[in-house]
């Protein structure tokens, strides 16, 4: 177990709020222990997606709770995701 991840307090918090979300909506609980701030590569995902001269739109597939498309510098964000439950 990566103790780093639980003691850093926003992953902590997020991840509680999203288990609440998780026990009303009955997404799958993959998205409450990982959530973004529980996943460096989330954030590294979506610097690099800032620093690309992308303005508009930005389509995300598979994309699940939205967390890396909600943090996207566009004007539009599209979320597809086969789970409706994630919607």
């Amino acid at each position: 177990m990566d103790f780093r991840k639980i003691l850093n307090p926003k992953c902590l918090s997020y991840a509680l709020f999203l288990y609440f979300l998780k026990l009303r909506y009955g997404f799958d609980s993959w998205h409450w222990r990982n959530n973004y701030y529980c996943r460096k590569y989330k954030k590294l995902i979506v610097e690099e997606l800032n620093s690309l001269p992308i303005e508009k739109i930005a389509v995300d597939l598979g994309g699940g709770l939205g967390e890396i498309v909600e943090r996207l510098k566009t004007k539009e964000n599209i979320l597809i995701d086969l789970d409706e439950k994630c919607l």
